[in-house]
């Protein structure tokens, strides 16, 4: 016998809802639409569960006292959020938007308090004019971002722990709809509006990164990444 229980509707929200995502230990869920919000919903008593060693302790009946525990107004002219990702081993998450910033969210918790808040760290340009999918990689070194200017920029992590423009590629045949990457390695896929899905790799050498240190390097569909 089947059975499917209703456990909780989230209603805070003002307009349809765009992405939602599951926290890696299934303790949060975030969430952005087009009133441009990011909510962060939870047990209103939860403080410190994104830990990627700690184990969830979530059951049915706790989902009665989830709730919003906090949520952060991007921008009021910038409206829709597009698209959302977890980082995998930090309290990160990437937003993309119509607009073609990607902003960067880290979740703070305040462990004496026990709230927890969402605050704006970095943002990055490049696409024009619509994110249509943002994520991190495996280890969350690197951002992905593409969208309706067929382009894929790839940024990542440097010294000073901030993100800088890896590579852009260029000449896809129509908008990108999804960037996917490979759960344990540098790969990651691209899928388009015109049914193609294409894998690429990234090496990288102390070449490329001597080389483009100062300028950002642009590859067509062709192209080898060093």
């Amino acid at each position: 016998m089947l059975i499917l229980n209703h456990l909780k509707s989230l209603e805070k929200h003002k307009g349809s809802v765009w992405s939602i995502r599951w926290s890696d230990s299934g303790s949060l869920i975030i969430s952005c639409g087009t009133d441009g919000k990011v909510i962060l919903w939870g047990p209103k008593s939860f403080h410190g569960v994104l830990k990627k060693k700690r184990k969830s302790s979530i059951n049915q009946s706790l989902y009665s006292y989830w709730g919003q525990i906090s949520f952060l107004q991007i921008n009021k002219k910038l409206k829709s959020l597009r698209s959302l990702h977890f980082s995998s081993n930090t309290n990160e998450i990437c937003l993309g938007t119509f607009s073609g910033i990607c902003f960067l969210c880290k979740i703070l918790f305040q462990k004496k308090k026990k709230i927890s808040f969402l605050e704006i760290i970095e943002k990055l340009f490049g696409i024009l004019p619509e994110i249509k999918s943002s994520c991190f990689s495996h280890d969350s070194i690197m951002i992905s971002a593409s969208g309706r200017d067929r382009t894929i920029w790839v940024w990542e992590k440097n010294l000073s722990r901030e993100y800088q423009c890896l590579f852009v590629l260029n000449n896809h045949e129509s908008d990108i709809k999804k960037i996917e990457w490979h759960p344990q390695n540098d790969t990651f896929l691209s899928s388009t509006y015109k049914g193609i899905i294409r894998g690429f790799r990234i090496k990288k050498s102390l070449f490329f990164k001597f080389l483009f240190s100062k300028n950002i390097p642009s590859f067509g569909l062709g192209s080898r990444i060093l």
